[in-house]
């Protein structure tokens, strides 16, 4: 490469940036899309982990840290209990959702319409917990 013209080896230096470029938001964007599944399939951990992340920007001490996350546990179960109430109504307009689509499609679109419904539900809408288990700090 010592005789190459002097723009193959910025195009050489701007393919290796852009792979790395494209590698790196690849890597990212799959970290972030797992990590957002399991917080919204364990719903129980959030309050922990809340609080543990606002005892680090707020400098709380232990007890205030304990005190906070009873606070986020106590105010998560009221949360759950709302969306135990609104879940039907958001379930129907889903369900209406996916029928209106599939109104549009031929056959074959169809079934892979509701196969791909069916999965991102399965994935990104898990069922409301019945309860929330207490989880040791």
């Amino acid at each position: 490469m010592t005789n190459a013209p002097r723009w193959r080896r910025w195009l050489f230096a701007l393919l290796i940036f852009l792979g790395g470029a494209a590698c790196g938001a690849g890597i990212t964007i799959v970290v972030v899309a797992r990590t957002v599944h399991h917080i919204m399939t364990h719903p129980e951990e959030a309050p922990h982990r809340i609080a543990a992340r606002l005892s680090h920007r707020l400098d709380l001490s232990k007890e205030q840290t304990a005190q906070v996350e009873q606070i986020i546990r106590n105010r998560q179960g009221q949360i759950i209990e709302i969306r135990r109430d609104m879940q039907p109504r958001i379930e129907s307009q889903l369900t209406q959702l996916e029928s209106d689509i599939a109104a549009v499609l031929t056959p074959p679109q169809q079934q892979k319409w509701h196969a791909l419904v069916t999965t991102l539900r399965s994935n990104w809408l898990p069922p409301v917990p019945s309860t929330m288990p207490a989880t040791a700090p």
